[in-house]
């Protein structure tokens, strides 16, 4: 089954009603930028075969913290492995491009929980095509 066939079958699933719980947890789900990665995956596990709008914003929302987590807590040990060496203008080049990053990301979530309570599907930019 393809991306477009299956977003096509949840919006007309999510254009049927849904209930407040489906709506909810969608929230949630995007609401979780802060405890990353571990609650979008237990709501995902929990939804996957009861509500498809549930678990697609679950994934949504697991593909923003999967990113978020690995910009700002996995790359920064590869790029400086030596933090006694003192500050580099590397380090400030990626503290100065990481901000944003912190400021728009759970805007970014509280923007995509918004739509979910409204029931409507909502999909990050620039990567929510091309994964999952």
């Amino acid at each position: 089954m393809s991306i477009e066939k299956a977003l096509e079958e949840t919006t007309v699933s999510a254009e049927k009603g849904l209930n407040k719980t489906e709506r909810l947890w969608a929230m949630i789900a995007h609401f979780c930028i802060l405890l990353p990665i571990i609650p979008c995956l237990i709501i995902y596990w929990i939804f996957k075969n009861q509500s498809r709008f549930v678990a697609f914003h679950a994934l949504q929302a697991l593909k923003l913290q999967v990113v978020f987590v690995l910009i700002l807590f996995v790359i920064p040990f590869i790029l400086f492995p030596d933090p006694y060496r003192g500050p580099s203008s590397p380090a400030a080049v990626y503290a100065y491009c990481t901000f944003p990053i912190l400021m728009g990301t759970p805007f970014l979530g509280l923007i995509a929980g918004i739509e979910a309570v409204r029931g409507k599907l909502y999909k990050y930019p620039l990567y929510s095509d091309k994964w999952v």
